[in-house]
């Protein structure tokens, strides 16, 4: 990123969805502008057909987003899910920016579908209300990597994964909640839903 004129570093931030990450964009310069680097996700891997970056300008300003897609598969899926009209018809496309055209109209797969050897897993965050608690920053482990996730304004992580009994490791939650963060969950492998409860303060 570079910033326009009169914009304050310091003042201006960043948000990755991938993994929740964020911070004044002056603790990402280097010589030639601000970098900030994301995983990209892909229903394939995590359930989500897109990871994005919000840029602010300012506190309290409207951010700017910019989308990440894996492949086309993945962006076709977006725009099939999003941009439907009154009749559930599908009313979006997309080119590249140099005009030329997707290779494919194939979709990364349908809604709903799961790959073979894939399993379905969400992860659902509530207070002792039941009340959805977004921005939970949870860790989905195998037996070599850990792959940040955040919940959204549902409080779920939802991901479709290589089916395994995947270790759950909470790491953050939002003010105004606790949570015993040395607790370990561990997924069914076929895959489901599981609730994770934290207290209000």
């Amino acid at each position: 990123a570079t910033l326009a004129e009169g914009v304050d570093p310091d003042g201006a931030s960043y948000y990755c969805y991938y993994d929740g990450s964020g911070d004044c964009l002056s603790t990402c310069l280097e010589e030639d502008g601000y970098t900030v680097t994301t995983g990209i996700d892909s229903m394939e891997t995590t359930g989500y057909d897109y990871c994005y970056i919000s840029l602010a300008p300012a506190p309290h300003e409207e951010p700017i987003y910019a989308f990440y897609f894996a492949d086309e598969q993945n962006v076709n899926r977006f725009v099939d899910s999003n941009f439907r009209d009154e009749n559930d018809e599908v009313a979006g496309s997309w080119a590249y920016a140099d005009g030329s055209e997707p290779s494919t109209d194939e979709l990364a797969y349908a809604a709903g579908e799961v790959p073979e050897g894939y399993s379905l897993y969400t992860l659902v965050f509530e207070d002792g209300d039941g009340a959805p608690v977004e921005g939970v920053i949870a860790n989905v482990c195998d037996d070599s990597t850990c792959t940040p996730m955040t919940s959204d304004a549902d409080g779920m992580i939802s991901f479709v994964y290589p089916s395994f009994a995947y270790h759950i490791q909470v790491i953050k939650v939002p003010e105004g909640y606790s949570y015993d963060t040395t607790q370990e969950s561990y997924l069914d492998e076929a895959g489901g839903e599981t609730l994770f409860t934290l207290e209000a303060e």
